[in-house]
């Protein structure tokens, strides 16, 4: 697994002006993927519910990356973002969660 000092050496992740705005952007693109998760799965729609609600919880952490002024290049560096700056607000569980998902997605497509 890539760690957090590797994604930003390798300019997976990147400093950038911190953007409230694309933040909130993010954020309210996360919760209409939240929305269109719950929908498949009330359809039965397993694959689809699957995909939008990994791709909302990945927009919920880039949010707090463009926040605090970072770009990424890499899913699995949102995750490694979220673990060395979020884990004590976050909790750890939910950030190898979204690592979870990520496998998951992979192996959806």
């Amino acid at each position: 697994m890539i760690s957090f000092d590797e994604c930003v050496r390798e300019g997976l992740l990147r400093k950038m002006p911190p953007s409230k705005k694309e933040a909130e952007d993010q954020l309210r693109k996360s919760v209409v993927l939240l929305n269109e998760a719950k929908t498949a799965q009330a359809t039965n729609l397993p694959n689809a519910a699957m995909m939008s609600a990994y791709t909302a919880v990945l927009d919920a952490g880039r949010a707090l990356l463009f926040k605090d002024g970072y770009r990424e290049k890499s899913h699995a560096c949102v995750a490694r973002y979220l673990e060395a700056k979020y884990s004590r607000e976050i909790g750890v569980s939910y950030i190898y969660l979204l690592d979870e998902y990520r496998d998951r997605r992979h192996k959806t497509l």
